[in-house]
């Protein structure tokens, strides 16, 4: 991670400055300046928010800093990657001593976090969990954790953000370490579970289902192939956070593919086939 720090990539993050809003008035016939209780969010001379008094501005490096710092003290050894939208930036890390061997054979899955901040009030400080297939560096964000008995970690732009992230981070890494066997086991899960579909057209129309266009389902299964008499669940998974990783989409975008792709995952073998079948008919009626 001392690489990452060193990069002109993080030291360059986007930062933003809180300026106070003043209301002119009169008085007595007399002009006035009088101070509103709300702040102006600067960003590269652009007012992009508008917040309380009581908002405490986060600069983004200072936010991956303080989350990096203390998964230090935890004793985690960790890679990440940046991305920089300029009112939002995003830090991927995984972590190299915490890994599960990938179901679909070729290596290991890497396990970490996905640390967001922002300065449009789009999020807090966020730290969701977050993993990293080996064989294709595939990124994949879990925001559904019920399953895997984790909490995602938020803390609002209000009073002390930096403590009380830094203060909860041990807790969730401890429940990081005890989710591995359940991330394994969700995985497994996805590799046993095969459907068959008829036509091209029916598998394309079964992604779109979860949320996605079906001209970027065809975009996204233009980068492989599928055996259609045997596509397991993970490799549609798969095939969406490829896309997501690598189609250099807009924050949005990225996050409704990985959203679909979440969904896919945690849905009930039953209910996937009552999915095929609703575009079997779909088809048909057309």
């Amino acid at each position: 991670m001392d690489d990452l720090l060193e990069t002109p990539q993080f030291n360059n993050l986007t930062s933003a400055i809180k300026e106070p809003l003043y209301r002119e008035s009169s008085y007595d016939g007399f002009p006035s300046t009088k101070r509103r209780k709300y702040d102006a969010i600067i960003v590269n001379k652009e007012e992009v928010s508008c917040v309380s008094n009581k908002y405490e501005l986060v600069q983004h490096q200072d936010a991956f800093v303080s989350v990096i710092n203390a998964l230090n003290k935890a004793g985690v050894v960790m890679q990440g990657r940046v991305n920089d939208f300029k009112t939002s930036a995003w830090l991927d890390m995984t972590f190299e001593n915490l890994k599960i061997k990938d179901p679909a054979g070729g290596g290991d899955i890497s396990l970490g976090y996905s640390v967001r901040n922002s300065y449009n009030k789009e999020t807090g400080l966020n730290i969701f969990p977050f993993a990293v297939r080996g064989i294709c560096s595939n990124g994949m964000i879990f925001k559904d954790t019920y399953d895997l008995g984790l909490e995602i970690l938020s803390v609002r732009h209000m009073g002390d953000v930096l403590e009380k992230v830094a203060n909860r981070i041990k807790d969730m890494l401890q429940a990081t370490l005890k989710a591995k066997g359940t991330y394994l086991d969700m995985f497994n899960r996805a590799t046993g579970e095969v459907f068959r579909f008829s036509t091209q057209d029916e598998l394309i129309m079964t992604i779109a289902s979860y949320g996605v266009s079906e001209k970027r389902v065809k975009e996204l299964m233009a980068r492989g192939s599928f055996d259609l008499d045997n596509v397991n669940r993970y490799e549609i998974y798969n095939c969406l956070t490829e896309y997501a990783t690598w189609a250099q989409l807009s924050p949005g975008l990225y996050e409704d593919i990985q959203g679909a792709a979440e969904k896919c995952l945690n849905e009930s073998y039953e209910r996937t086939i009552g999915r095929i079948t609703e575009q079997a008919f779909a088809i048909e009626a057309k």
